[in-house]
């Protein structure tokens, strides 16, 4: 019987006496290394630490009944916190846009007026880009007293001089230029 006992726990045919037992002795040793465990999960799962493996398993098996209705509560409020706080930043964000592209009308910046729902919805998606966009647009500031209109950019303050002046030796030479024509003419080159 002992080759047959030395084979089934891996050892060679001819194993001693001595060899077997020690054998024998190693599996014990994870076996109450587990029982440690089980006890430890029992304490885990509301049982005694000296519980029977079938009263610890009983107390898994109802936890794990249990957890799914927790989980689907959890769940669901997590998916209604998720959804207010959506809400929320989309809410600011609209908020945000508005103010700003609004402060851009007033302003007078040209061509926002028209497209204010679109830049609202571009500044939600993308507030820096938007504001740079429109923070390079002209802003129309003044109608001056002959209805003209004076353009607001880097280098407005030049151009409206020269415009100025262009319309006035044109008006001294009795031709009646208009506002946009001594403008174009002056970005053309023309003095």
């Amino acid at each position: 019987m002992t080759p047959a006992v030395a084979k089934a726990l891996g050892l060679a045919d001819d194993a001693t006496e001595d060899q077997i037992l020690g054998a024998i002795g190693t599996l014990k040793q994870p076996q109450t290394a587990l029982q440690s465990q089980l006890g430890q999960i029992g304490l885990a799962l509301g049982v005694t630490e000296a519980a029977t493996p079938e009263a610890i398993l009983a107390a898994a098996q109802a936890r794990t009944t249990a957890q799914p209705a927790e989980i689907t509560a959890l769940q669901s409020e997590l998916a209604d916190v998720s959804t207010r706080l959506k809400a929320l930043q989309d809410t600011t964000a609209r908020d945000r846009a508005t103010a700003f592209v609004d402060g851009a009308i007033s302003e007078g910046r040209v061509g926002v007026k028209p497209m204010r729902e679109r830049y609202i919805a571009m500044h939600m998606a993308d507030a820096q880009g938007t504001e740079e966009l429109i923070g390079a647009m002209p802003a129309i500031t003044a109608e001056l007293p002959s209805g003209e209109i004076a353009l607001q950019a880097a280098d407005s303050g030049d151009l409206v001089t020269r415009a100025r002046a262009y319309q006035a030796k044109q008006k001294a030479a009795g031709i009646d230029l208009g506002w946009t024509a001594a403008v174009t003419a002056v970005s053309e080159g023309k003095q």
